[in-house]
């Protein structure tokens, strides 16, 4: 007879809820947009669908494409359907899909621990929800993506524990199936491939003679090549469905300085630095921050705070992995676990964004939540059950006085943690306030902090008072001009600088070395190219080459929608009464953009000015056509056509 476990699912769906529950009244943070903004297929939901599978996860300030992850906007897509666009809705779910992670992990440590106490795997269970470096994962909408590829990794490991049991073929058909889902929602998931072997020769390594264990060979060979061909699949199914052509992601210095110093020597200390930073958020999570990068983390010296404790920490778990490997006890799946999903987020096969970071520990912390509970076994045993010894199988720590006390005290203080950081992540503006705070040394916050200040100006949200806008501008300027002195390579806070000279200064003079600097460092980023022009435009410096900087900002507009160079060109050529140039320029770009109904308008206003009456009437007709709402358009098409004709009647 089955054992029913509905009332530790209620447990574990209300420790969610009770955890995160303070993140459902926030708003979109960082990186949230993309996934679920305006500009995301999902915003269109069932029928944005076929859209999200032809194309890529996210896109950066330049405009390139990358990383393929339609699993997440479709979660999105299938609750905009039925829910709307809400973001409160969507924490809602996310809190969802955390408690849903819970009940999983739950289940796959029933199959994993058969002969430990129900008690021993629901702590660790606990332990796991209870870990402060989830909040940035269950908080933000973007990284809904590794609590997707988590609850498939968790089906994957059920399965084919169960397969391992009861050898049912259907068991392992599901495996790879679940494990492509896990794939197509983020590659956390890879570790599989070696921990599932693992697992299995755990499992039956007291058959190791000759001829067991060539069985056991061909098995995982089995398992690994299954897992292997659902990423290849994974991978072909992204080149059919996807542009190819378009650029993939280009990393900044201050992102990961391996990037740029990809020696052997560089991995070998980010390996250790980011080894030990993990460990040591992992006992005291503290300073959670949403981005870190260069230079919290030191990557040219291992002789410092996180290198030193990330050394002894590989050593360490390097041990433990052989010294109880014959045990096969919840210390040596806790290591094994922990090492193996941390392994992809060292930086040493492949560098990491921003080196470090929260989410990259969610998986490997199953891992870390084994060890902490064996950890707590052996204080049990060691300080306060004196002489008697109690297996790990068989303790309830819930019902020892001393430890009861010591455990509730323990999770208060880390749900406080957790309640903090919820709050931090409320909104955009907030978290990089209080993020840069913690880790002035981070050259991305400073970016993230001062780009986000002149959002709020620009939008007029109202999250910043007219009264204190000229404070925060002065902020914002300041932001920059410090992620400059962290890395003076820095593109994004030339251009930012210039920005604000030229915007919140007017000293479109002092913005121009600032965006040559910009554009030396990436000549791609159409916004760069679009400033330059307007500061030659409004200089009345360098005129023959503002066209130039236009075209090329029109070049890089990947998605046709960037109107500012057109605007540019326009009033360029009313200024220097450039008609009909400006005229033959708007009618080459409707040629690539026949739809666009700023085109349409400023081809109109130049025809005017030239004196062409007649076919600046019919650009109207033409706007009016694709936008019949088009502000004020038809009002004013109404009285040209009538002065026109009353100009025809008197001629």
């Amino acid at each position: 007879m089955k054992q029913s476990y509905g009332k530790i699912y209620w447990l574990l769906i209300a420790i969610a809820f009770l955890l995160y529950g303070n993140t459902i009244k926030n708003d979109y943070a960082l990186d949230d947009d993309f996934v679920v903004g305006d500009l995301s297929p999902a915003k269109k939901g069932i029928k944005g669908i076929p859209k999200i599978l032809t194309s890529y996860h996210a896109k950066d300030e330049s405009g390139n494409e990358y990383e393929y992850r339609p699993m997440v906007k479709i979660s999105y897509a299938l609750e905009v359907e039925f829910f709307g666009n809400k973001v409160h809705i969507h924490h809602f779910f996310n809190i969802v899909y955390y408690a849903m992670c819970l009940i999983l992990l739950f289940r796959m440590l029933l199959l994993l621990f058969e002969n430990y106490s129900l008690q021993t795997i629901l702590w660790i269970v606990i332990l796991f929800a209870f870990i402060p470096l989830h909040s940035e994962v269950v908080a933000s909408l973007k990284n809904r993506d590794v609590l997707l590829s988590f609850i498939f990794s968790m089906l994957v490991l059920i399965y084919f524990l169960k397969w391992q049991k009861d050898k049912k073929t259907i068991y392992l058909i599901l495996v790879p199936i679940f494990f492509f889902f896990a794939l197509a929602s983020k590659f956390d998931a890879l570790p599989l491939m070696a921990i599932l072997p693992l697992i299995y020769v755990q499992k039956n390594k007291t058959n190791f003679n000759q001829q067991q264990w060539i069985k056991i060979l061909g098995t995982i060979v089995l398992v690994v090549v299954l897992l292997f061909l659902m990423y290849v699949a994974l991978k072909k199914g992204q080149k059919l469905l996807l542009d190819t052509k378009l650029k993939q992601r280009v990393f900044n210095y201050f992102e990961n300085p391996l990037y740029f110093h990809n020696e052997l020597k560089y991995r070998i200390i980010t390996l250790f630095t980011s080894l030990g930073f993990y460990i040591w958020m992992l006992v005291f999570p503290i300073k959670m921050s949403c981005y870190y990068g260069y230079n919290v983390i030191p990557f040219n010296s291992i002789f410092n705070f996180y290198g030193i404790i990330g050394i002894v920490s590989f050593v360490l778990l390097a041990y433990l992995f052989f010294k109880r490997f014959k045990q096969g006890d919840i210390l040596w799946y806790g290591v094994m676990f922990f090492s193996v999903c941390i392994s992809m987020f060292l930086n040493f096969v492949k560098p990491a964004p921003g080196i470090v970071a929260d989410r990259f520990v969610f998986m490997a912390s199953v891992g870390w939540a084994m060890i902490l509970a064996y950890c707590i076994e052996w204080v049990y045993q060691k300080f306060i059950a004196e002489k008697k010894q109690i297996e790990i199988k068989e303790l309830n720590w819930w019902n020892v006085p001393k430890l009861k006390v010591f455990m509730m005290v323990y999770f208060i203080v880390l749900s406080i943690w957790i309640w903090k950081r919820n709050y931090e992540w409320r909104y955009k503006l907030y978290l990089y306030e209080a993020d840069v705070k913690k880790y002035p040394e981070s050259v991305k916050l400073h970016i993230l902090y001062g780009s986000q200040i002149v959002i709020e100006y620009l939008q007029n949200t109202g999250r910043l008072s007219s009264g204190d806008m000229h404070r925060y501008l002065g902020i914002a300027y300041e932001e920059f001009q410090r992620g400059l002195q962290l890395d003076s390579s820095c593109g994004s806070c030339y251009n930012n600088i210039a920005y604000l000279l030229m915007n919140w200064k007017k000293n479109y003079e002092a913005s121009i070395p600032y965006l040559l600097k910009s554009y030396q460092i990436d000549s791609t980023r159409k916004e760069v190219l679009t400033n330059i022009a307007i500061s030659y435009f409004k200089t009345n410096r360098n005129n023959d080459t503002v066209e130039i900087f236009i075209r090329k900002a029109i070049r890089r507009d990947k998605d046709k929608s960037y109107e500012i160079p057109f605007d540019v060109m326009k009033e360029y050529c009313k200024r220097e009464k450039l008609y009909a140039k400006g005229i033959n320029f708007f009618k080459e770009q409707l040629q690539e953009r026949p739809r666009s109904e700023y085109l349409h308008f400023a081809l109109a206003e130049l025809q005017i000015l030239n004196g062409d009456t007649t076919a600046a009437i019919h650009s109207y007709e033409k706007l009016l056509e694709i936008n019949p709402n088009y502000p004020k358009v038809a009002e004013f098409l109404s009285e040209l056509k009538e002065k026109h004709f009353k100009q025809k009647k008197e001629k």
